[in-house]
């Protein structure tokens, strides 16, 4: 174990060797932190968070991993700044270098990636307050009420208008829109007939967190619970959006700055370590998007000179996220490096078979999973009639159906919030159909077009 006065020298070390290489980054605040702490911090995320059940859920199943040796945690950095970064207490030396290096290249990447631009660098703080009003909230109200409301917070907490931060809607000639006016990656909106025009009967709000801020009939301490389950959501979908390129940096950054620092013996144990976060092929973020990025470089070098190809990696992180960098920079090559294929299942009983390898087949497949999020994408009808007060809701439908089970309980759980009727307009067995709460009933209906 090394002693704080040896990892301070290290951290200097390797920040200087980073700066040098091109790498700017805001202050990093290390912290040495025991095992039983990383599994807590990788389960909530953020050092103090507000209490639920789903959080020991996720370290409970964390936990049984790491005594499984299926798991281990040598680091966790945070987007804030300063940042914030934490070592385990039984890190090896290389370990804990490749572990420095690693959280440069995260620091890095949130202090210039454009998709990090808009988040709020004091979450952390802001979070222990979200956690001790929920306390006192607890305390006045009751932990069975403020734990039922979280519930259903959680359960539509990823549809919030990320996108809407980057633009004003009403300019002209800007490439990122709200999702109204943002075709997100090809979306298929077929729960809108082609001969509809849906602007001139409503309006869609992508938001519907903030939608039901403003305009549910909430008590205010309800209120103040979505809003910090939105503000904290945010916070995350920036994480969420890149983690292939984030984390395929951090990991070509950590060879880059200690390839020529570690002698042979360290190198020796460096090179086992680092093999291990890339090795297993399929979709691994780590070796995903250090695969691409290698390929990024290796290309611009061979068109355009040495050097190039680092300038290009340097812009790439700049200014895309995981889908523009899947569908622009996945070659075939890459493919065949990390082990991705397209597979499917003939019959119910029937083992999964290889369909395919080909790269444009492999990105489609991929894309589909990692546009917004890998969410379905949810939207408010706002409709034009003052006498209609129930909550119309829009499914931006994929080609892939929703779990109708969780979509009855999810608009059950929104009848709770608007308190008044709730529909869900979506496509079921290949027709469009609503989904819909009273209060009582959930029906689910097929609509029919009327004739002209």
């Amino acid at each position: 174990m090394m002693s704080k006065d040896e990892i301070q020298q290290e951290v200097w070390t390797i920040k200087d060797r980073a700066q040098a290489m091109g790498l700017d980054f805001y202050p990093v605040e290390f912290e040495v932190i025991s095992r039983q702490q990383m599994i807590e911090f990788g389960a909530y995320v953020l050092p103090s968070r507000y209490s639920h059940w789903t959080f020991g859920k996720y370290y409970g199943k964390m936990k049984q991993l790491q005594n499984l040796g299926a798991l281990e945690i040598l680091e966790m950095v945070l987007n804030s700044d300063p940042a914030k970064a934490y070592l385990l207490d039984s890190n090896s030396r290389v370990e804990n270098m490749m572990v420095i290096a690693h959280v440069y290249g995260h620091v890095d990447f949130f202090k210039n990636n454009y998709w990090f631009s808009k988040t709020n660098k004091h979450m952390i703080r802001e979070a222990e307050y979200h956690e001790k009003r929920l306390r006192e909230l607890e305390y006045d109200i009751g932990q069975k009420e403020i734990e039922e409301f979280l519930d259903i917070c959680i359960s539509i907490q990823w549809h919030c208008d990320f996108w809407g931060q980057f633009c004003d809607p009403k300019a002209e000639n800007v490439q990122l829109k709200p999702l109204k006016h943002l075709d997100l990656g090809d979306l298929k909106e077929v729960v809108i007939c082609p001969d509809e025009k849906p602007e001139s009967l409503f309006d869609l709000d992508p938001d519907l967190l903030q939608y039901l801020i403003t305009n549910a009939d909430l008590e205010p301490w309800k209120q103040e619970v979505l809003k910090f389950i939105r503000d904290e959501m945010l916070y995350f979908m920036p994480n969420a959006m890149t983690k292939i390129m984030n984390e395929g940096w951090a990991t070509m950054w950590q060879e880059i700055i200690l390839r020529d620092y570690l002698d042979f013996t360290e190198f020796d144990q460096f090179a086992i370590k680092h093999s291990e976060v890339i090795a297993s092929h399929g979709l691994n973020p780590y070796r995903l998007g250090y695969m691409i990025y290698l390929s990024i470089i290796k290309r611009w070098d061979e068109k355009e000179g040495i050097g190039a190809g680092l300038a290009k990696a340097l812009e790439v992180r700049r200014y895309y996220n995981d889908v523009q960098f899947i569908r622009e920079f996945l070659t075939q090559e890459v493919c065949e490096d990390c082990g991705l294929f397209v597979y499917e299942k003939p019959g119910e009983h029937q083992p999964s078979q290889i369909v395919s390898t080909d790269v444009e087949l492999i990105k489609e497949k991929l894309l589909i999973e990692i546009i917004n999020f890998g969410k379905p994408v949810i939207v408010v009808k706002m409709e034009q009639d003052p006498d209609d007060d129930h909550l119309h809701l829009l499914h931006k439908f994929d080609g892939r159906e929703l779990n109708i089970d969780h979509a009855t309980d999810v608009i059950t759980a929104l009848y709770k919030i608007w308190q008044r009727p709730v529909h869900l307009e979506t496509v079921i067995k290949g027709e469009r159909s609503f989904i819909s709460f009273d209060g009582e009933d959930t029906s689910i209906d097929k609509i029919v077009k009327e004739e002209d």
